[in-house]
């Protein structure tokens, strides 16, 4: 359960990173 949890709210964070360097470029 945890470890999903990790997994989720690491794949969220990786998610805003990129949205965030598409915005950027």
């Amino acid at each position: 359960m945890l470890k999903n949890m990790r997994d989720f709210f690491s794949k969220c964070k990786a998610q805003q990173n990129t949205d965030i360097w598409q915005g950027a470029l």
